[in-house]
């Protein structure tokens, strides 16, 4: 390939012909990360819309309900300093006393755990064993015998003689050697409770006359 005089190599071509699809990489990058910004700061601004729309209604929500215990302790506070009174409109001042109620309720004091587990230990016992063996022992001899004998004497025979040995043989028997008995015992105690309790007492005293009461009288 040709560019005036100038004869372009195999790299130069790849990149003239790579150069314009890189520019439209690059723009469409350019869009989607614009059109990414744009939509990140909306779902900012409705976020924090919402959060301000939260944050008022707590607001309003915590005021009405500071109203609200203060008006129920403005009420408490006048209904505890207005006397009380009767059906004829008498002052009623009431005597209390409190009496001491004394309980009992169970609590935990301690206590025993007792955990079982099996160990083993080695064990040996010597045992008395019998053990047979078999010989066999030829003897010479030169004794004649009878037609009849050795008729009898020179057949094929098939004798076997077995030697026994004995062998220990473990077994287990489990006993009960002792055991742990677990109770509670119950003693009483007698504690003296100490408290303080409240009584209301009244104590009567007479105002003084007013002046223009006393100039009345000796009028």
């Amino acid at each position: 390939m040709f560019i005036g005089d100038h004869v372009l190599t195999v790299g130069e071509r790849r990149e003239a012909a790579a150069a314009p699809r890189r520019e439209s990489l690059g723009e469409r990058f350019t869009e989607k990360r614009e059109a990414l910004g744009e939509r990140l700061n909306e779902k900012r601004e409705a976020l924090g819309e919402r959060l301000t729309g939260k944050r008022e209604a707590l607001g309003e929500r915590f005021t009405e309900k500071r109203e609200a215990v203060a008006e129920r302790l403005t009420d408490r506070r006048e209904a505890i300093d207005r006397p009380r009174t009767n059906d004829f409109g008498d002052v009623v001042i009431p005597i209390v006393d409190e009496e001491l109620e004394v309980g009992k309720r169970s609590i935990d004091v301690g206590g025993v755990r007792v955990l079982s587990h099996v160990v083993e230990k080695p064990f040996e016992q010597s045992v008395r064993l019998r053990e047979e063996r078999v010989n066999v022992q030829r003897h010479p001899l030169d004794r004649a015998v009878t037609a009849a004998e050795a008729d009898e004497i020179l057949r094929d025979a098939n004798i076997e003689m077995k030697a026994l040995s004995e062998v220990p043989i473990v077994g287990k028997r489990a006993h009960i050697v002792e055991e742990i008995v677990i109770k509670k015992e119950t003693t009483e105690r007698v504690e003296t409770v100490r408290d303080t309790v409240r009584h209301t007492d009244a104590e009567v005293t007479e105002l003084p006359l007013s002046p223009g009461y006393r100039t009345t009288r000796k009028a």
